[in-house]
């Protein structure tokens, strides 16, 4: 009975899991360069996107993804940062 429930538990997670789409999207960078989203996956690089809202305190997180993809080749991991709702200035971002 016991082996019967651990081949139920494996294959029930084998079957319930999913596997999700990103959606691609092209946008304009502080830097004002067009940008999009699928070129960086096409290419063979990985794409990390914090998004934040611009605070004080609400800034660690995104600081410690960033410190952590530093770590690793930047030419291959590319680092995002977008505002929650798009509705702060590029400075604001920055700072």
């Amino acid at each position: 009975m016991k082996k019967l429930i651990i081949v139920l538990a494996i294959a029930s997670s084998v079957l319930s899991y999913g596997q999700s789409t990103a959606t691609d999207f092209t946008v304009t960078n502080c830097d004002g360069e067009s940008y999009n989203l699928f070129q960086e996956p096409d290419a063979g690089n990985v794409v990390v996107i914090a998004w934040v809202m611009p605070c004080a305190s609400c800034i660690a997180d995104p600081v410690t993804a960033f410190s952590v993809t530093k770590e690793y080749d930047p030419e291959k991991v590319k680092f995002f940062i977008a505002d929650d709702y798009a509705d702060h200035e590029c400075s604001v971002i920055q700072t």
